[in-house]
């Protein structure tokens, strides 16, 4: 059983069946894909906050610097058997290099797939809440993806889910809650449905790949829950201040990471999925939630 505060969740040795494949519910059937590109300041505690928590871990490296692979060769070292780093050559792309640990996990024999950034910290039990959420769902099924509660590691502010404006950092409520939206790091992905749905779309490298993911899930039928108490501490950039006149702001910086417009950067959700703006997840139904 996993064990969540003391309290034993029955969730071990269950299975559930989609399109006729079984699924195991159990956390050793986890397998966690982190994406890294120069990431040596962050890389390592990203790796220790999950390790414990699943039954592998899949570091897939997009051509870093000399810091970030003396960084993977002591990951390699030090977790024999529990990590295994995947060095490309070159930036392939989130898209692709999340493709790679992906295919990884079903050469192991998982059953899911933790896709997580190189700076997000998923907290203790985490992988656990969301494996509960979904093995008390009346319909687990029908899930397409548990994602993660991620939480600003700048301000302590919770992110607002997108059927909800805002959840305070303070809110104890436990309550699994339905998004029409999720992130790429900390989803909670079964195998069986990635075979449904189809593999992260490589020609957006890094932009709108969660966007397109989502898009396809709803499309097949797939619902999006976050359990609220299953917390990733992740970053959106360096913060900074500034002031216009009497408004004062903040802002969000970004590293030069980015690839140019041929591979996704920079176009709208809409062009970047050859899809119609009122089909996209965002463009909803403020009394609904739904996507319209």
């Amino acid at each position: 059983a996993v064990r969540i505060d003391g309290e034993a969740v029955r969730i071990d040795g269950e299975a559930v069946r989609i399109d006729g494949e079984a699924v195991r519910m159990d956390s050793n059937a986890v397998c966690a894909i982190v994406v890294s590109y120069n990431g040596h300041a962050s890389l390592l505690a990203t790796l220790e906050a999950v390790v414990g928590q699943v039954g592998h871990v899949v570091i897939v490296d997009n051509g870093s610097d000399q810091a970030t692979q003396a960084l993977l060769d002591r990951i390699e070292s030090q977790w024999p058997g529990q990590a295994t780093v995947i060095r490309n050559p070159t930036n392939r792309g989130i898209a692709a290099a999340l493709n790679q640990g992906v295919a990884r996990a079903r050469e192991a024999g998982l059953s899911w797939a933790l896709t997580l950034d190189q700076d997000s910290i998923a907290q203790p039990t985490m992988v656990a809440r969301a494996l509960a959420a979904y093995a008390s769902d009346p319909d687990p099924a029908s899930i397409g993806v548990i994602a993660a509660h991620i939480v600003d590691a700048h301000s302590g502010h919770p992110y607002g889910l997108m059927r909800r404006p805002y959840i305070h950092w303070n809110d104890q409520d436990a309550v699994v809650k339905e998004t029409d939206f999720a992130q790429t790091s900390g989803s909670l992905i079964p195998l069986a449905v990635l075979d449904r749905v189809g593999p992260f779309r490589e020609e957006l490298f890094i932009d709108h790949v969660d966007t397109d993911f989502v898009v396809r899930l709803r499309r097949a039928g797939y619902r999006l829950l976050v359990p609220t108490d299953a917390l990733i501490l992740h970053r959106l950039g360096k913060k900074s201040a500034a002031r216009l006149g009497p408004w004062a702001t903040t802002t969000a910086n970004y590293p030069p990471l980015l690839p140019g417009p041929e591979h996704g950067a920079g176009l709208s959700p809409a062009a970047a999925l050859g899809d119609p703006a009122p089909h996209h997840p965002l463009a909803q139904d403020p009394g609904q939630g739904r996507a319209l």
